[in-house]
Formats: C-alpha cells, sequence, structure tokens
C-alpha cells in the first residue's frame, strides 16, 4: 500500500478507531499488576507475621508489631476485595484453522503445490461479566433444585414470542409477494438492553 492510500484509510476509520480495545487493554493490564502487587504484599505480611508468631513463641514481646501486621493485612483485604469489585470484563478469545491446498498448475522445482495453514484469532469482550460469581464450588445440590429454575417463565415465553413474531413477519414480507405492502409496518429491528 502506498502512503497515500493508507493515510486515505485511516481518515476513513478515524483517528481512535480502536481506542476501546486500547482503553480495555490498559484496564486489564493495571488490574493484573496491581493484583500481583496485592499477592506479593500479602505474601510478604504473612511471611512477617509467621517470624513474628516465631519470635513471640521464643518469649520475646511482638504484641505492637503483630497488631501492625494484623491491621495492614485488614487494609490489603479491603483493596483486594475493591480490586475484585472493579474488575474489567472478562473475554473469550476464538480461534479458527484454515487449511488450503493450491496445486500447481505446471509443477517445477521451483513451483510446487503449496500447503497453506492459517489461523485466524480474534478476542470477545463478554458482555456480561461474569467475575462476580463464585466458582469454588457448586451453589446448590442439584436434586433440591427445582425443575422450575430452569424453564422459561411466563415472561420469558411472552418476550420470545414477541421476537418471533417479528423475525416471522420480516420472513413474510422478504418473500412472499402478497405481503410485501406490509415493508413499512414490520419492525427492523428487536429491541434489547445490549
Amino acid at each position: 500500500m502506498s502512503p497515500k492510500s493508507i493515510n486515505k484509510a485511516l481518515d476513513l476509520l478515524g483517528v481512535d478507531y480502536d481506542l476501546p480495545l486500547q482503553m480495555w487493554k490498559e484496564n486489564s493490564t493495571k488490574f493484573l499488576e496491581k493484583s500481583c502487587l496485592l499477592a506479593r504484599e500479602r505474601r510478604d505480611l504473612e511471611t512477617r507475621k509467621e517470624e513474628l508468631d516465631q519470635l513471640s513463641a521464643a518469649g520475646e514481646d511482638v504484641v505492637d508489631g503483630v497488631m501492625a501486621v494484623d491491621a495492614s493485612l485488614s487494609i490489603l483485604q479491603d483493596e483486594e476485595k475493591n480490586l475484585q469489585d472493579n474488575r474489567p470484563c472478562s473475554f473469550n478469545i476464538v480461534l479458527d484453522n484454515v487449511d488450503l491446498k493450491l496445486p500447481a498448475s505446471d509443477m517445477t522445482s521451483s513451483n510446487q503445490n503449496k500447503d497453506l495453514h492459517w489461523c485466524n484469532h480474534n478476542a470477545y469482550l463478554d458482555r456480561v461479566n461474569p467475575t462476580h460469581l463464585l466458582d469454588n464450588g457448586p451453589v446448590a445440590d442439584l436434586h433440591d433444585v427445582p425443575n422450575s429454575t430452569f424453564l422459561p417463565s411466563l415472561t420469558d415465553q411472552n418476550s420470545l414470542l414477541s421476537d418471533f413474531t417479528v423475525l416471522i413477519g420480516r420472513v413474510l414480507v422478504e418473500n412472499l409477494p402478497a405481503f410485501e405492502i406490509f415493508k413499512d409496518v414490520v419492525p427492523l429491528h428487536i429491541r434489547h438492553k445490549f
């Protein structure tokens, strides 16, 4: 590409076309750095507390030191909770392989068949941030949870029916000429919170 075409492409995209991606990356990096720093501080404080406990067992007076370490651990715990509450959205990385075989029309020693193995990958932010959910065990025993918990409620069924009404209306208007007169009446977008 020539510099002129690159500048034209950038003008079409805008200067900050990747600003949300950069912000997400910075927030994720800051979160990970702060998590590592707090984990290191916790490890250091716990090591110091073990040392003070050993000194206390040896008969030395270390009450002030133990109280200071406990206070620091309490503050650190609050910082960790605040950090987890403000955790950036999680993401999924989607990978897909593409394998192509390009046969040479005239095979020579310098022009052979080509096998191309490409990999496409994208990172997608989760629409709903699941980081507040517990992952250390089941929430309830499956035998104690009623089936109605998993079945759609009346509200869900009505919402699904209204969505199907819009979708079926679109199909009828697009594919059956007799219904083209309703083209201006059928909604083109189903309302949702995203």
